[in-house]
């Protein structure tokens, strides 16, 4: 599979901002490579975290949530096609590049399929500020 790749001219071209477009390449890479034989063409809705430092991905977490009487199969399920996960990848890319620079921090990624085999979610961004005391 190819990576989705947008190249500095062509994101200028498209209208993607600048901003954080190294770290929209490593989450996309992420979630090609980890993400996607792991959890996303498996289940038909979960959460992909995202640790930032420095402006870069520095760690990602798998969540899984379930509730405490759901049955174990509950978390079965049809997963995300190759076809999905493409369109997915642009969507993410665009929301991170339009968002002010992210220095430190976690990005938290929801998606679900929805009944037509379309991918909706939501991204949230926790910019993390520390307050050193001596």
């Amino acid at each position: 599979m190819n990576l989705v790749h947008t190249s500095i001219y062509e994101s200028k071209k498209i209208g993607l901002s600048q901003n954080n477009l190294k770290l929209s390449d490593q989450i996309k890479l992420c979630i090609i490579s980890d993400y996607y034989p792991k959890t996303l063409s498996k289940l038909p809705k979960g959460v992909m975290e995202f640790f930032i430092r420095d402006g870069e991905l520095a760690i990602n977490y798998h969540n899984v949530k379930t509730g405490l009487r759901e049955q174990p199969n509950a978390l079965q399920g049809v997963g995300m096609t190759r076809k999905r996960l493409m369109t997915f990848l642009s969507l993410i890319e665009y929301k991170i590049t339009q968002h002010p620079p992210i220095d430190y921090g976690t990005i938290l990624i929801n998606y679900e399929l929805m009944d037509d085999g379309d991918v909706d979610g939501s991204i949230e961004f926790k910019t993390q500020v520390n307050h050193r005391r001596r």
